[in-house]
């Protein structure tokens, strides 16, 4: 059995996109890490998630759950140490796999997962407090879940207020989504979310926020919720389908782009943003929301 048979990336837990299992696809592919390193990397997993697990047992036995979030923890942290020794380069990445580096990297990969883990909560407990923070939909347990994070043990409270162990995959990938969706509702400004209808607020998530945005960027609307002339206007910027044509879409980007730069230069926040931005413009915009009352 050959180094790539036994390497078995599924009995690895972390996201096949991981850096960690791109670097070691990458080296086992060119024939840079051979199998008795293969080995070595399987026996430390198991030996220190051993460790982990008898840390957790409530008895005599181990349990294979445990077990199983020990291989995870050290995973993601190899996995974060990795990345940044070798500063997000898969070639050097494999070079670093070595036995005698396991523990460095795990060690320096712990601190980073600790310190992600202090800003989640941190992030988390500021989310629950903005005044957007209704218009997360179907975030609210996982934000109040995350303000109980212990970095120290990886753990928070569930609803029932029990402490268990943080499922650091799943969950860094959620809270990195919540966390920009919050991130881009916070850059609106405030008048213009409360000025919505309360039914609207009520039913609207980020996307239905994000959507509105849209609308009143292609308008060039001050209102989320646009009036007659401006709907009329609208459908004149659409495809048959109801989606936006082609020039219609370049100006929203630049326009969004625009606003998302005054707020963050952060490259995943932009990339983020727009992504859903593109999804949305690729459907109808009708509108469907409440009109708003013409004054007397």
């Amino acid at each position: 059995m050959n180094a790539l048979t036994k390497l078995d990336l599924n009995r690895l837990p972390v996201d096949e996109q991981a850096f960690l299992a791109r670097a070691l696809e990458l080296g086992v592919r060119l024939g840079r890490l051979p199998e008795p390193l293969i080995e070595a990397l399987s026996v430390y997993l198991q030996g220190t998630a051993v460790q982990h697990a008898r840390r957790f047992r409530t008895g005599i036995k181990v349990r294979k759950e445990d077990l199983f979030r020990g291989v995870r923890r050290v995973a993601v942290c190899l996995d974060a140490g990795l990345k940044e020794e070798a500063q997000g380069d898969l070639n050097a990445a494999v070079d670093l796999l070595r036995p005698d580096r396991f523990e460095t990297l795990r060690k320096r990969g712990w601190e980073i997962v600790y310190a992600h883990l202090t800003e989640m909560q941190r992030a988390a407990v500021r989310i629950l407090k903005s005044p957007h923070r209704g218009l997360l939909k179907g975030d609210g347990k996982r934000l109040r879940q995350w303000a109980t994070i212990r970095p120290d043990d990886c753990s928070s409270e569930d609803a029932d207020g029990v402490r268990e162990e943080m499922d650091l995959v799943a969950g860094f990938a959620e809270f990195r989504r919540v966390e920009l969706q919050a991130r881009f509702l916070d850059s609106l400004p405030r008048s213009l979310v409360r000025g919505l209808p309360e039914a609207v607020r009520r039913s609207w998530g980020f996307e239905e926020i994000l959507r509105a945005v849209i609308r009143a960027l292609v308008t060039d609307s001050e209102d989320l919720i646009l009036d007659d002339p401006t709907r009329v206007r609208l459908r004149d910027l659409c495809d048959a389908g109801g989606a936006l044509n082609a020039d219609a879409r370049e100006k929203v980007e630049r326009l969004l782009r625009d606003h998302l730069l005054t707020h963050s230069d952060e490259a995943d926040y932009l990339a983020f943003v727009l992504s859903v931005a593109r999804e949305v413009m690729g459907k109808s915009l009708s509108d469907d929301a409440p009109r708003r009352k013409k004054s007397c």
